[in-house]
């Protein structure tokens, strides 16, 4: 429909660095780099349904969470990473997110508001306002992590989901069809092979 010159997004000048200041959390907003302010608005531009594939250590992870911070009205967050990831994840959250959980979050203390998915025997806080789950434990527990309907999802290492008939892919398309925002990021979304 985009190429026939249909459904072509409109963007809106007014989306700079000045309109993400009173919407994205602080800590962010002092740490990012042009391109990074570039992209942040690209994806707001795209009503936060957008996939970042920046080389490895250009700061996807910094853009995904200031995207999310942008439509924390909608939370809780689902972030979908690897296994090996997840703490990275909760430490990154709590970094660059403190003003945006203290915002939304009824917990005195913000790791409480931040709940990691250890195995598939834990059931999800209804509190938490963050969720950080692999995308193993997802397949295996899809039927309870959609109960939550997460309306903001990032998902690190998207490239992982490219084969249509894994069950992680199944898994993760339940829920980016039902969610508002889904920000992909990948460092490689094309691979060689």
């Amino acid at each position: 429909a985009q190429m026939e010159g249909k459904n072509v997004p409109r963007f809106d000048p007014d989306i700079n660095l000045d309109h993400l200041k009173s919407r994205v959390d602080l800590n962010i907003i002092k740490s990012l780099l042009t391109f990074q302010i570039e992209g942040i608005c690209f994806a707001i531009q795209h009503n936060g349904r957008v996939l970042l594939a920046d080389d490895m250590g250009l700061g996807k992870t910094i853009q995904g969470l200031g995207i999310a911070s942008y439509y924390r009205s909608e939370w809780p967050l689902f972030i979908i990473v690897p296994s090996s990831v997840k703490f990275m994840w909760k430490e990154s959250a709590k970094k660059w997110l403190t003003n945006s959980l203290n915002e939304v979050c009824d917990y005195v203390n913000l790791e409480d508001c931040i709940q990691v998915l250890e195995n598939g025997k834990q059931s999800i806080d209804p509190e938490c306002k963050i969720v950080i789950g692999s995308y193993d434990l997802l397949a295996k527990n899809i039927d309870e992590i959609e109960k939550v309907h997460y309306k903001v999802i990032i998902a690190d290492e998207s490239h992982l989901l490219k084969n249509p008939k894994a069950s992680r892919t199944k898994a993760a398309l339940r829920l980016i069809q039902n969610c508002n925002r889904i920000i992909l990021l990948s460092g490689t979304p094309a691979l060689s092979r």
